[in-house]
């Protein structure tokens, strides 16, 4: 029997600590196998203390607070594309701190995953209130 994929979580942060806090302790009670990799972009606010105090495993890479939302995530996905402990069958995941993912989000991603090896899979957004859809994928129809 093949070990399961690990998913590969990769997170941008600047001065989020509750956020980045409540979305580790989130990912903590996932059943399939998770690393973090956690880009701080230079928070003053012990963002990266507070995540390292509570999930000691996680990986941190620090920046100056220049890099921003799309330069942290490109260079943390780099760090986990480049790193020895990400296998041909495992899945990045890219997260943003300030989500509030269904109990269940990640573990029916892997199954779609299992159903799908190649597909790109994108969670939807949905408001906290009222449940209506705000954010999401779309199959292509046509061509543009």
């Amino acid at each position: 029997m093949s070990k399961p994929s690990t998913v590969h979580v990769i997170m941008a942060c600047h001065n989020r600590a509750a956020l980045t806090q409540r979305l580790l302790r989130q990912l903590d009670q996932v059943s399939c196998p998770l690393s973090i990799t956690l880009y701080d972009d230079g928070s003053t606010d012990g963002t990266v203390e507070s995540a390292l105090s509570s999930f000691p495993e996680i990986t941190v890479l620090r920046g100056d607070g220049s890099a921003f939302w799309a330069r942290s995530m490109a260079i943390a996905e780099a760090h986990v594309l480049n790193s020895s402990t990400a296998g041909d069958d495992d899945v990045l995941l890219w997260m943003n701190d300030d989500v509030l993912l269904a109990e269940d989000a990640i573990e029916r991603a892997m199954m779609i995953h299992a159903l799908q090896p190649g597909a790109i899979i994108v969670g939807a957004m949905q408001d906290p209130i009222d449940g209506s859809l705000t954010y999401s994928g779309l199959v292509q129809q046509g061509r543009h």
